[in-house]
Formats: structure tokens, C-alpha cells, sequence
């Protein structure tokens, strides 16, 4: 979105009749700051609060603004009797004024992605046949693709829109995604974890690119009384929006547009709300990288396989038949009683603590089951998936303890980093596998990537040892 900057009079609503002068902006890189020239207090009393729920303003034009979330961060004291003060806003609310905390809460929610239509619009061929060259675009009637999932509903609404030029028309592309008939209205930070980052999430998946929110608009019950039979959208402006210009569409990067999951749409959809859930850690360490603009190589490495530790861990090992745990826990606590048994006395206890992790699967096992679950998507890569875990599991204690007798047979340089992309690789096709994908299907999108290529090339002339 487009750099915002709104003088006014500000105020908090305990104390409206005390009006200061003051300018909020938002670059749309940063948060958003309200600087002020006074202080929320009577003159002869000193303003000792660092933080204010809610701050209320009108600009001069006459738009009310609701700021959420206002943290002092600088106070200047140019001259005698003057002070000025600086505050980040954790969330500003465009045309309206919200009294409470209570009253910032919201049952429905407009969003708008960097790639959304990119994805969306070449995804719903139907879209496309809703119209013909003798009759204007404007006519689509804002066709939607609408989901219904137990959290609430979802729906992408595509808008296209008609500007002459020397052939008649071009056309302009747009698309939201609209969030509604949810259990109960929720504040900002429960929407964007419970629906506003996970679809942020799902798109960079898809398109296996960066995305960033571009627009927000929030409905509340609480509106002017003038209005209150309408629905209002309320503008939202925070940190987490950007102006930043997306990266080239290339469509070698991207895994799956919209109509490989458009006749399931609100299966995927819910999957992925799941998922969310289920998964969050993970998928926190995943799309994390995909949005790191640097990170060292060790500690790429590191998260990547952490998230599958985490990933066999919760959905391969949990989910396994429950006899066979009961028939596994119960061999091994055989075999720990014999041992204890044939121990002196006055060791039991030390040996006692030393295998008291011993039930668990070994870090390379999880991996060798990971690479067979996923190796038509690996296979490319791996020569011996003996020697692939071995090294991975390797690396992965070498650079956790640095215990100088695995440098050697740790990966480093060139090869950490073609064996953090096999290993992202991996995860890719392992989240890709939970939104239903077969594993067949996984290898053969994430194949058509330009990168998956490259590095089968470049390990090809490498050779090493896995």
C-alpha cells in the first residue's frame, strides 16, 4: 500500500477535552508512529505512562483515526514548557473511533496478498470463460471461489477492470479473499494467527515465493449510528502490511496455482487450517526461511532439520499403530530390565539416566524414513540413503555439540548448502503430502521448479559422497 501521513488532534478517550497537535505515518517498510507536540496530561502534571491502549484522533480533513497499541519510544523537550513525543502503533483503524479494547473485535475480514492474483486469476479457468470479446470485462460480476470450513468460511473474489488503450481495453486483475460467518468475532492478533498468516503461508507455498499483506479492511458491530444497518469497512493499517514491490511472476517457480486444488478448494483449505494447528511449529521454521532475507548456512541447516525431527516426530511416530507402540515400548522395557539386572547394584541408577532416552528413534533413522516416504521427490539426489542420513545426522551433531571428533564427517561450505536444498526440499514435499498431495504428485510439481533442476545438475558434477 501507498505511504500514509494524516495531521490531526489526538487524544485519549479517558480525557477527550485534552487535544494535542500531532502527525501519524506509515512508510509501509516500518511500523507505524504518531509524534505529538504536548502530552496526554494536564499541563502541570507529568506524563509518566509509557503506554496507551488506545489513542483516538481527527485529522484535518475530518477522518477518524483509532490507534492501537501505543508504546512510547522517544520524549524531547526542545524548549521551555515544550515537549514532544514519538509512539509506535501497533495498529491504526481509518474512519472510526473505538472507545474500548472490547469493541476492536471483528466478524469479518478483507485481505489482499502480493501474489494472490497472480495465483488466483490463472487458477479458475471458468473465470476466465465468464466473459467474451463482445461483451466488457465489467460485466464478470466479481466472480468467487468460496470455501466453507469449520472455522468459518473463505472466500477469493476476483475483480477485473477495463482501461482503454489503442486496442480498446486492457485489463487490470485484481483479487481479495474475504473471511466471514466465523463462531465469534475475533481481535487482529487472533485473526492474523488463526487465518491472516496461515493463507500468507499457504500462497508462498504455492508459488513458492515471498508474500507479503498488502491491504486489510476489518467489519465491527461497532460503527457510526448513521450507518449502523451497513456494513463498513474499516481501513487497517499495522506493520505486518507492505508496499514492497513484489518479485518478478516467474512461473518456473511456482509449485501449483489455483486449479490443481480449485475443485477441492474448501477440503485443501481446511487441511490447511489444520495444519496450521497441528503443525505450527514447523511451519513457522519453513516459511520463516522462505521470508529470511540472510541466515548463516549452519543455522539454515539446523532449522531445516529440526522442522523434520519435529515433522517424523508428530506425524509419523504419534500416528503409528498403537499396538505396535504398547508391542515396542513393552520389548524395550524387557531388554532394560535384563540389563539392570545384570548391573552391579551401585550403577543402576547412573545407567538408569543414561538410558532413559533409549526407546527413542534415532535423528538419521527419521531421516532414512522421511527420504524413503519422499523418494521419488529425493531420489534425484540420493545415491545411498545410508550415507545421505549418516551425513545429515553427522552434521546435525557437529553443529549442535561441536564435538571435534565429527568435523570431518560433518558437511561444510559448498556441500552444507546443497544439503540444506535437498533437505528443504524434503520439508517442501512433507508439508505438500498434508494438504493431501500424493507423493507422486509432490515430485512432480516441486520437478518443475528451474531450482530442483539446477541442483540436480550441480550435484551431478559435485559427487559427493551420498
Amino acid at each position: 500500500m501507498k505511504p500514509v501521513k494524516h495531521e490531526g488532534y489526538w487524544w485519549l478517550p479517558s480525557n477527550p477535552n485534552n487535544k494535542v497537535f500531532g502527525i501519524m505515518e506509515f512508510s509501509g517498510k516500518s511500523d507505524v508512529f504518531l509524534s505529538i507536540l504536548g502530552t496526554f496530561v494536564h499541563k502541570r502534571i507529568i506524563d509518566t505512562s509509557n503506554y496507551y491502549e488506545i489513542i483516538l484522533g481527527t485529522t484535518k480533513e475530518g477522518k477518524d483515526i483509532s490507534l492501537s497499541g501505543c508504546t512510547c519510544i522517544s520524549t524531547h523537550l526542545p524548549g521551555r514548557g515544550i515537549t514532544q513525543k514519538k509512539y509506535r502503533i501497533t495498529s491504526a483503524f481509518l474512519g472510526i473511533h473505538y472507545q474500548t479494547i472490547e469493541e476492536m473485535k471483528f466478524y469479518k475480514i478483507v485481505v489482499q496478498y502480493d501474489y494472490l492474483s497472480y495465483w488466483v486469476y490463472s487458477g479458475i479457468p471458468n473465470f476466465i470463460n465468464q466473459w467474451n470479446s463482445q461483451q466488457p470485462l465489467k460485466n464478470l460480476n466479481n466472480p468467487k471461489l468460496e470455501a466453507k470450513t469449520i472455522q468459518g468460511k473463505v472466500a477469493i473474489r476476483v475483480f477485473v477492470e477495463n482501461f482503454p488503450d489503442c486496442l480498446g481495453y486492457t485489463e487490470n486483475k485484481r483479487s481479495q479473499i474475504t473471511i466471514d460467518d466465523i463462531e465469534q468475532d475475533l481481535d487482529i492478533n487472533e485473526w492474523y494467527l488463526s487465518y491472516l498468516f496461515p493463507l500468507q503461508n499457504l500462497l508462498t507455498l504455492a508459488t513458492n515465493q515471498k508474500n507479503l499483506i498488502t491491504s486489510i479492511s476489518v467489519y465491527s458491530i461497532h460503527r457510526p449510528a448513521t450507518i449502523r444497518d451497513q456494513e463498513m469497512p474499516v481501513q487497517l493499517i499495522s506493520g505486518v502490511i507492505s508496499q514492497d514491490q513484489p518479485e518478478d511472476k516467474k512461473s518456473d517457480k511456482m509449485l501449483f496455482n489455483l486449479k490443481y486444488i480449485e475443485p477441492h478448494f474448501s477440503l485443501c483449505l481446511q487441511k490447511w487450517l489444520n495444519i496450521n494447528e497441528e503443525i505450527k511449529n514447523i511451519c513457522d521454521i519453513y516459511f520463516g526461511l522462505k521470508y529470511a532475507d540472510f541466515m548463516y548456512g549452519e543455522l539454515r541447516f539446523l532449522s531445516i532439520v529440526q522442522a523434520l525431527e519435529s515433522y517424523h516426530r508428530i506425524k509419523i511416530e504419534n500416528n503409528c499403530n498403537s499396538l505396535y507402540k504398547k508391542e515396542r515400548k513393552l520389548q524395550h522395557q524387557q531388554k532394560l530390565e535384563e540389563i539392570y539386572n545384570a548391573t552391579p547394584k551401585k550403577h543402576v541408577d547412573w545407567l538408569k539416566q543414561k538410558l532413559a532416552f533409549s526407546h527413542e528413534i534415532s535423528f538419521q533413522n527419521r531421516i532414512k524414513y522421511l527420504t524413503y516416504k519422499q523418494k521419488k521427490t529425493i531420489s534425484p539426489f540420493v545415491k545411498d540413503k545410508d550415507k545421505f542420513s549418516t551425513k545429515v545426522g553427522n552434521t546435525r551433531n557437529y553443529y549442535t555439540h561441536y564435538n571435534q571428533s565429527l568435523k570431518k564427517k560433518a558437511a561444510t561450505d559448498d556441500e552444507l548448502f546443497r544439503l540444506s536444498q535437498v533437505l528443504n526440499f524434503l520439508l517442501q514435499s512433507c508439508i505438500l503430502t498434508e494438504l493431501g498431495f500424493s507423493s507422486e504428485l509432490c515430485a512432480s510439481l516441486i520437478a518443475e521448479n528451474a531450482e530442483y533442476q539446477y541442483l540436480i545438475r550441480e550435484l551431478s558434477r559435485a559427487n559427493f559422497e551420498w
